[in-house]
């Protein structure tokens, strides 16, 4: 007889419980006592089997589905307006003298609020653009490889006036933004870089202290070219104040 038959069999004998009370025994749940042989065989008889399923034992490798989602992900749909935000991006990029790549934390709205404030009163803006849209405006431009910098959204800090000292000063004040480089007067400079820069003074004074070395270097030079003949002049002047001292001493 099959297991097949013998397990339909058995399940058309009616069976009633029956209770046996005991006192004085506590029951294990944790470890409960084995069944009895008869019964422990009609438990593995009835137990239900499922079919297995072959992917499980397949490694994690195929069967994760993010590989699947992401190559849907991959083909993604013209989309006019982020057209728009692009053109609008790279024009911002050709007008600003400075143009500051931030790396933004969890931060609260309000304190995002407050920070926006801080880079207003400096004349500064700060926008968030994303990397599909910083692909569509600098691709082929002089600027592509500031992509390297964006890799879902990041916060940029945009200013007609290249000064980096108040953007450090403001950025110290807020931590949950990270200052990641910088484009200063179309050069793009690391985070050392611009700390040196910020130690520099503005080119006007920088122009002044270039003239006054060119000009003490030029007044170096002739007095060293007269220096011979200033010489020569002192010393015949010495020898003639000497010859008219030693003739009126005669006289």
């Amino acid at each position: 007889m099959s297991v097949v038959n013998l397990r339909e069999c058995m399940l058309r004998v009616k069976w009633s419980p029956a209770f046996c009370a005991q006192r004085f025994k506590r029951i294990n749940v944790q470890r409960p006592k084995a069944p009895h042989f008869e019964r422990a065989k009609y438990l593995a008889l009835l137990r239900p089997q499922f079919k297995e399923d072959p992917s499980e034992y397949l490694p994690p490798s195929l069967k994760c589905r993010k590989k699947q989602e992401l190559e849907k992900n991959t083909v993604r749909e013209e989309n006019p307006f982020e057209k728009i935000l692009a053109k609008e991006m790279f024009d911002l990029f050709e007008k600003s003298k400075l143009v500051a790549f931030l790396h933004r934390n969890p931060i609260l709205g309000e304190d995002e609020f407050q920070a926006k404030i801080k880079f207003k009163r400096e004349n500064m803006d700060i926008r968030v653009y994303s990397r599909h849209t910083a692909k569509l405006a600098f691709e082929g431009t002089r600027y592509e490889p500031v992509l390297k910098l964006f890799v879902t959204h990041n916060s940029l800090v945009l200013s007609d006036e290249p000064n980096v000292a108040k953007l450090m000063q403001i950025l110290k004040k807020i931590p949950q933004y990270i200052l990641l480089a910088a484009i200063v007067d179309n050069r793009l400079l690391s985070v050392s870089q611009l700390e040196t820069y910020v130690r520099l003074k503005d080119l006007t004074t920088a122009r002044a202290q270039f003239a006054a070395v060119l000009n003490n270097a030029a007044q170096n030079v002739v007095m060293r070219l007269n220096q011979q003949q200033t010489t020569l002049i002192t010393r015949l002047q010495q020898i003639v104040d000497a010859k008219s001292n030693s003739e009126s001493s005669k006289t």
